[in-house]
């Protein structure tokens, strides 16, 4: 007990002393090792900060988390309950966070093709009362009355779900569209639907998640220009229908810095 007072009267003694010197500054600290120090300019650098984001998985509700998981670790694990999800929402208000990212597919709305024709949308082919959508919509509720931004990411087309649009040679989870105007199609559709049912909070879409490793042809080889040929084919989509200037495209989104500054440069 004496030892804690000691140590109390230390700080309270420097305490005073700091406010008695006119906020004398301490020498430089000493960074520990493997932590680094960010020093922030009293002066603006120009650059707007949009806020904080993070991840919010979409999958929460999908078949992915409904059922038991496997393994020793997580045998007694079940599926994600209403309890879990109050949870949660109401450690995201807690957490504050501005923006989110989320994982969209296009079957989830679009299991088989809407028609034939992309540059026409037959909504009556369309489905948004899928387990994916549902999963969905639990998210963009959520930002919808929390004021948090959302930015949608397109993971190509779902091998898991046997996409229509699904390259003869996907391997993956995810394959790249071989139709590159009906994959345009699609994110317009998703657009215009959250348009339609008010979720204003949808302010990005991004076409492709990491493209660099995934946009290959049946060779294996990464091809850059069918990426760009489907970015142009969504803004024009966006544009015949109207709500272009409703959303914002982010293009950048690979996992390597030379394609992002290449797409951006082609994209000008």
């Amino acid at each position: 007990m004496k030892i804690k007072k000691k140590i109390a009267a230390c700080v309270l003694a420097g305490a005073f002393l700091l406010g008695g010197c006119g906020g004398s500054k301490l020498d430089e600290p000493v960074i520990p090792e493997g932590y680094v120090r960010v020093d922030i300019p009293e002066e603006s650098n120009g650059k707007q900060l949009r806020g904080i984001g993070v991840h919010f998985d979409s999958h929460l509700f999908t078949y992915v988390n409904q059922a038991p998981f496997s393994g020793e670790l997580l045998k007694d694990v079940g599926p994600i309950t209403e309890e879990d999800w109050d949870l949660i929402c109401s450690r995201a208000k807690l957490m504050g966070f501005d923006n989110i990212r989320t994982m969209v597919y296009p079957e989830w709305f679009e299991p088989v093709n809407d028609n034939d024709d992309p540059s026409v949308i037959d909504w009556d082919n369309l489905n948004f009362e899928t387990e994916g959508m549902k999963a969905l919509r639990r998210i963009l509720d959520f930002c919808q009355e929390n004021d948090v931004a959302v930015n949608a990411t397109f993971w190509g087309t779902n091998a898991d779900l046997t996409s229509w649009n699904n390259p003869p040679w996907v391997t993956s989870f995810t394959g790249v569209p071989k139709d590159a105007q009906e994959y345009a199609e699609s994110m317009t559709i998703f657009v215009k639907w959250c348009r339609d049912n008010g979720y204003t909070c949808l302010r990005e879409i991004t076409p492709y998640n990491e493209p660099n490793w995934a946009y290959k042809n049946g060779e294996g080889q990464v091809v850059m220009v069918e990426y760009l040929e489907m970015c142009k084919a969504l803004h024009d989509r966006l544009t015949a229908e109207g709500v272009r200037d409703q959303i914002q495209l982010n293009l950048s989104d690979s996992s390597i810095s030379p394609w992002s500054l290449e797409v951006m440069e082609q994209l000008n």
